[in-house]
């Protein structure tokens, strides 16, 4: 396992690999994994100073593709779930809060 993940390090070095590997870490923090872009960023500006517009915009891209990707992964969700609806549970929930009115949003 510890191989393994060494070189997985080893095949996302920076210098190696540039500006591909700030996309894909924009692409996959804006998705998938509650990480920061921000620390590859800087490694490749601080390894390559003269890439710093193009690893600004690479992230910027990356950051906007992984967005569009998640808003599309909700609306899907929002979809099934549409479709997966109970409407008998949906109106009971509602004459009950109509009933109830204030005192069913206190208890809440």
């Amino acid at each position: 396992m510890e191989a393994w993940f060494a070189s997985l390090l080893a095949a996302l070095a920076l210098p190696q690999f540039g500006l591909s590997t700030v996309f894909l870490v924009a692409l996959v923090s804006a998705t998938l994994l509650p990480m920061g872009s921000e620390p590859a960023v800087f490694g490749l500006v601080k390894l390559s100073p003269e890439l710093f517009w193009p690893a600004i915009f690479v992230a910027t891209a990356g950051n906007t593709v992984g967005g569009a990707i998640s808003w599309w992964m909700g609306y899907g969700a929002e979809l099934v779930y549409e479709k997966t609806l109970n409407k008998r549970f949906e109106n009971q929930a509602l004459n009950w809060l109509q009933r109830l009115g204030p005192k069913a949003c206190l208890l809440s």
